[in-house]
């Protein structure tokens, strides 16, 4: 599976939940709730100062909020996982699973070490910070 999150492919993306996800619905994602997930990851990977062109193959792995403490059984949900292509963002799996009551959201944004090293530049002009890469002192520093 690999779907452009976007508007107009929105019948797509609730066909691909719902061939994994059947008649689940209560905490399953819909098409908006994935474009408002990919629009937080940009607003995540712009904060952490990751130019656009650098963001591709940044990956997000996300699972809606648990059910209230007072529901007494596990219920079904769905995970989602996206990968950033060169401009945008594709739904590469879905996973039928399972939340706890009161068990928190879920939502992981995974960055390789290039995505790190790119971003580096931008930490040391905004906010003053260097990075040992060499490890020989084990932590960052500040200058």
């Amino acid at each position: 599976m690999r779907i452009k999150i976007n508007e107009a492919n929105s019948e797509k993306l609730e066909a691909g939940i719902a061939q994994v996800m059947g008649k689940a619905k209560s905490f399953v994602h819909t098409s908006k709730d994935l474009i408002a997930l990919v629009d937080e990851a940009e607003t995540d990977l712009s904060n952490f100062g990751l130019a656009k062109s650098n963001r591709a193959g940044a990956c997000l792995i996300a699972r809606m909020q648990g059910p209230s403490k007072s529901y007494k059984f596990n219920a079904v949900a769905s995970t989602v996982v996206f990968q950033r292509g060169a401009s945008d963002w594709f739904l590469v799996n879905v996973i039928h699973d399972e939340i706890c009551p009161a068990q928190n959201r879920k939502y992981r944004l995974d960055l390789s070490e290039k995505h790190v090293r790119s971003a580096a530049s931008a930490w040391k002009r905004i906010y003053g910070i260097q990075v040992n890469w060499n490890r020989d002192e084990g932590q960052a520093i500040t200058a």
